[in-house]
């Protein structure tokens, strides 16, 4: 031993000699078994396939008509079992990913197990359902996210319903009826698990034995249950049920802590030479003192199990003496010049089988005598008399009935080993479920509470198409317990569930014993609330991230690859790594760093797009004054108009395009902040400036032929542009809208919105009557009162559509909708050409000044905004949207970001020249023409259209799954006909 430490001793230092410091970043290496990695959809569906033949082999075993579970066992006979979480345990696959989603189902089925003790088969079922649907979901592209809060959604709605739905019990025969489902039917369990509850109280101890008779037995022997379990799961004799079982073991009781080995050196010894079990109890048991039990218990097989003394201070010091007057011993105090080295065999307190688990430990038999246990109970008694104190009288309340109570034992029987174990697992799942219907009550049973339960979700208002579809995912997972049942019986469970919704009797069900329908009360077949709410809950809390899972990793065996780990280290964890082993220390800045750089290289980028713009605008306007310069060019050394004016914007606008391009090019598949991509986005600014200049000045060599073709490329550019434009505002919209009505509204937050929804009507209807007044005032601007008449019709539209029934959007996004309609409509009768009668610019124009500087200034540093923000916002355009967003991950996608404005480039181009190649633009204006006017009617047109069908979109979908489902429904029933 001592030499095992002093090479590991060795081995550190040597390892600290060889690491090297940078910083405080931590990394290691180590070797890990190499990967196997499926992905996406391939994942999934193994997975999926995993959970499906897993719940179809637990599934069998639902119901009094359910069938049982051959599992052959490396060692011994077959086991025979009807307990759902027993067979999930012993299933394994071959293949890897499969298992993973087995393991899934097996987590929620321990799971539902550890809180509530049975409900696992059931707990499985809901498992497979919810599942299964949210995969299909994910695949077809919904949002995982709002699917999520779907389903969370329901979940508290059906435990709310079902709570407000519960009856407490009270009688035997309440117990019994309950005891005897969980059994399967089996009316002698639950009349033994009734007995046993009124001869030890319901909050006694109840324990399961293995019996020596063909009959089951109820005996109540003296004993205590202590609420502390073993200090170390290695103590653990019993792996199948996790618990330490020693029969007539000794036990030591001590008031303090043992840490030190020559402390248990002389009761190990004790132990030894009468070959009995030991058991130490003590304030804790640390250090060489517990690594010395755990080596002897491992290596040299000595049956030995430390554990905590419940309480604390003086509570702590009484226990332990209840336990002594129970078990025959003494506590060792060193109060009473006792220690441990000294001890002695009759120090020792010992009981006929002491059951530990993680939680508890329950003691059998105790070998005090009767006279001193009652004696001790009697000053527990006169201490509950004396004492003014509840909280006191409590405690004493709970020590006298862990003294005097007793525990019952129910030793099970049979004609067989396997037999007696099947009947266990239906006992132990039987008093678990009486337990929790002691503690929380019952609601009708046979999976009528989650069918009726299901009801109520259709009322339930959710923000989404994706968040409904969650909901309805839930709602179909409720059926598939009485569904399991009434087939288990060999019926047809699609018609037992369908007649059950059909009445409005919350308590009538399908009592598959009988084939009949009955009221599930009155008959006795009932659940315990607790079980049936904690395998709701756990079956989709476990489920929630699977449905998104997009990789998977398991090893590929035998081969090795060695792998770098980097773990963030603030200072003071770092000073403590840096005396570890194979451990070399560094600072984690860099990601923080990148990502502010990345950030402030947004605005950079943004201001060089306003200045390449300004500069089209100088050789529209003012192109003449650098003739000198020009002729220095091919291409303009010729004609000089081919140089400035329209062909100027256009040039300019083609080097502008060839540098953002360029960035789009060498940055579009940055993923992590620490690429080398990533710093030539955020940085290398002075050759990014060379470039720039360079691309400007190359058009300027390019003949006209070339520059007009790309005039006619931008056009269409510009249009593109338009379109992610008009996508982005209307997330916006939609974002804006869920941020003033949120999912959890208040009273407050719906004033607030109908307050923001009134504000943003008024002012479109202000809008069109000012267009009125203003552009459609005579009869002969009729095309003036076409567009406004449209937009106003357009409104109308977006309003009643909003309030539909089956859309239920509300008049917020409508009416932010509609203003941003009115808005275009404004700015395209704006664009009219200053010739037309109607036009405000034949008023503009006789004012000119400053007035149309400051008009022309603002509306560049708009447009340059929308482009900027549209650019930013690549999460609306991504189709596969990443779930959860890593700290090295860029902020936003590069690519697009640039993509975004190479064609921002050629809309400003449109803008400058009016969309008309051909004629020239008069100084100190922008997107004046009617050119400019239609494409910003049709711009207008074609948002309302978008906006529309982003309303009606989710019915359409729903309605398609509904017909789907319907037709799927008559496929299967023609298909079993």
């Amino acid at each position: 031993m001592y030499r095992f430490a002093a090479n590991l001793a060795s081995k550190a230092r040597l390892a600290r000699n060889s690491s090297q410091q940078i910083g405080s970043r931590l990394s290691w290496s180590r070797n890990y078994a190499a990967k196997d990695i499926r992905f996406g959809v391939e994942a999934r569906a193994l997975m999926l396939k995993g959970v499906e033949e897993l719940a179809e082999a637990v599934k069998v075993t639902m119901g009094p008509k359910g069938r049982n579970v051959v599992i052959e066992q490396s060692w011994g006979a077959p086991k025979v079992t009807k307990d759902g979480v027993t067979v999930a345990k012993s299933i394994e696959f071959k293949d890897k990913v499969k298992n993973i989603g087995a393991s899934l189902v097996k987590q929620v089925a321990n799971a539902t197990n550890d809180v509530a003790g049975d409900g696992t088969t059931c707990a499985t079922v809901l498992t497979r359902a919810i599942f299964t649907e949210g995969c299909k979901s994910v695949a077809a592209g919904m949002n995982s996210m709002d699917l999520r809060r779907g389903i969370s959604m329901a979940v508290d709605a059906v435990v709310t319903n079902l709570k407000s739905r519960a009856r407490m019990i009270s009688t035997s025969e309440e117990i019994a009826q309950v005891g005897t489902i969980s059994a399967n039917g089996d009316r002698e369990i639950g009349e033994l698990i009734a007995k046993a509850m009124e001869r030890v109280g319901k909050e006694g101890v109840i324990t399961i034995q293995d019996g020596k008779t063909l009959f089951n037995e109820l005996e109540v022997v003296e004993g205590m249950k202590l609420d502390r379990g073993y200090i170390s799961p290695y103590f653990i004799t019993n792996q199948k049920n996790q618990k330490c079982e020693l029969d007539d073991p000794l036990i030591l009781i001590h008031e303090k802590k043992i840490s030190n080995l020559n402390a248990i050196v002389k009761v190990l010894e004790l132990a030894l030479k009468r070959q009995r079990p030991l058991v130490i109890v003590a304030e804790d048991v640390e250090s060489d003192a517990l690594a010395t039990l755990i080596l002897n218990k491992l290596r040299a097989g000595i049956k030995v199990c430390a554990i905590k003394a419940p309480g604390f201070g003086e509570n702590r010091k009484a226990n332990l003496q209840d336990l002594a007057a129970l078990t025959g011993g003494q506590v060792i105090t060193e109060e009473l010049g006792m220690n441990l080295e000294n001890v002695e065999l009759d120090m020792l307190g010992s009981c006929k089988k002491v059951t530990i688990s993680k939680d508890d430990t329950v003691i059998l038999d105790g070998a005090g005598e009767k006279k001193a246990i009652e004696e001790r109970c009697e000053q527990i008694r006169s201490a509950i008399e004396s004492s003014t104190s509840d909280y006191d009288k409590e405690k004493f309340q709970e020590r006298l009935a862990k003294l005097s109570g007793g525990v019952a034992v129910l030793k099970i029987g049979g004609a067989s080993e396997a037999e007696v174990s099947e009947k266990k697992d239906r006992v132990t799942d039987a008093l678990n479920a009486t337990k929790a219907a002691v503690e929380e009550g019952i609601v009708p049973g046979g999976g009528v509470a989650l069918l009726y339960a299901s009801k109520e979700l259709d009322k339930l208002p959710t923000a989404n198409f994706d968040q409904k579809i969650g909901v309805q995912i839930i709602q179909n997972a409720l059926k598939t317990p009485v569904h399991t049942i009434a087939s288990n019986a060999g019926v047809e469970g699609a018609v037992v569930v369908g007649k059950l919704l059909e009445q409005d009797n919350p308590d009538l069900g399908y009592d598959a014993a009988k084939g009949e329908y009955v009221d599930m009360i009155k008959a006795g077949i009932i659940d315990p609330l607790k079980v049936i709410r904690t395998a709701l809950t756990d079956a989709a809390s476990h489920l929630l991230l699977p449905g998104r899972t997009k990789t998977r990793m398991g090893e590929i065996g035998g081969t090795i690859e060695s792998t770098i780990v980097e773990i963030k280290l603030s200072d003071a964890e770092a000073a403590q790594w840096e005396e570890l082993p194979e451990l070399s220390v560094q600072r984690s800045v860099q990601c923080p760093i990148e990502k502010k750089k990345s950030l402030r290289a947004r605005y950079s980028y943004g201001i060089v797009f306003l200045i390449t713009n300004l500069i089209a605008w100088l050789f529209r306007d003012y192109g003449e004054r650098a003739l000198p310069l020009l002729h220095y060019t091919k291409a303009c050394g010729i004609e000089e108009e081919d140089c400035f004016h329209t062909m100027g914007v256009l040039r300019v606008s083609l080097g502008c395009f060839i540098f953002f391009f360029t960035m789009f090019l060498t940055t579009c598949y940055t993923r992590k902040l620490y690429e080398a991509r990533n710093a030539w986005h955020s940085g290398w600014w002075a050759l990014k400036f060379i470039i720039l200049a360079i691309s400007l000045a190359i058009p300027f060599f390019i003949p006209l032929y070339y520059i007009q073709i790309y005039g006619e490329l931008a056009r269409v550019g510009a249009g593109v542009f338009l379109i992610l434009q008009l996508i982005s505002v209307i997330e916006f919209i939609t974002w804006w809208n869920n941020y003033w009505m949120p999912d959890d509204r208040t009273k407050s937050s719906c004033s607030l919105g109908l307050f923001m929804s009134t504000l943003f009507y008024i002012a479109s209807v202000c809008g069109l009557v000012v267009m009125y007044a203003l552009y459609a005032s005579k009869p002969s601007c009729t095309l003036n009162i076409f567009f406004i008449t449209w937009t106003a019709i357009l409104l109308v539209v977006m309003m009643i559509i909003s309030l539909h029934s089956k859309v239920n959007r509300g008049l917020l996004s409508s009416g932010i909708m509609a203003s941003y309609i009115v808005f275009l409509c404004w700015t395209a009768i704006r664009s009219e050409p200053a010739s037309e009668k109607c036009s405000p610019q034949k008023q503009e124009n006789a004012h000119g000044g400053w007035s149309t500087v400051i008009g022309f200034l603002i509306a560049i540093c708009a447009i340059v905004i929308a482009t900027f923000s549209t650019g930013i916002d690549s999460q609306t355009f991504q189709f596969r949207k990443d779930a959860v967003q890593l700290e090295d991950d860029i902020p936003y996608k590069y690519g697009f970001f640039h993509i975004v404005f190479s064609l921002g480039a050629m809309y400003f181009a449109m803008l400058f020249i009016s969309w008309n190649l051909e004629s020239s633009t008069r100084k100190w204006s922008i997107d004046v023409g009617w050119a400019s006017t239609w494409v910003k009617i049709i711009n207008e047109w074609f948002a309302a259209t978008i906006y529309l069908w982003k309303l009606i979109s989710p019915v359409v979908r729903q309605n398609k799954i509904m017909n789907h489902e319907v037709s799927m429904e008559e496929v299967n029933k023609s298909a079993a006909a």
